[in-house]
């Protein structure tokens, strides 16, 4: 095809660029189906993408996912058996009940700076 880029006449009948290479594609697979390579190739093909899938599949958290994985659900649980959690405000914004202190005072009014 590359040698011969003029088209092939076979029988009065011009074979083209592209009917060449299918052609030749044809012939090439019937000849490693004929010799029985055309399996082995597929097989050989095939088993890097079953690994990587598998691989994708079974693959270990690592260790950073896995403790922040395990502290949420710690916390979630800690929230439930206590009775805490369901009416907190998660963000800290709520009414604070009890707990640390920030030693924020809020008083009505602000204060601006430079005593104006």
């Amino acid at each position: 095809m590359v040698i011969y880029q003029k088209p092939i006449v076979i029988q009065g009948r011009a074979y083209n660029t592209s009917e060449k290479a299918i052609a030749c594609g044809v012939v090439g697979v019937m000849l490693l189906l004929i010799t029985g390579q055309l399996f082995k190739l597929l097989g050989i093909i095939m088993l890097p993408l079953l690994l990587v899938g598998l691989h994708t599949v079974f693959r270990q958290r690592n260790l950073k996912s896995k403790f922040n994985r395990m502290s949420e659900e710690t916390s979630l649980k800690l929230n439930r058996g206590t009775g805490q959690g369901d009416d907190e405000d998660l963000e800290g914004g709520g009414v604070v009940s009890s707990g640390t202190s920030t030693n924020v005072r809020s008083s009505g009014a602000i204060r601006q700076r430079g005593g104006h």
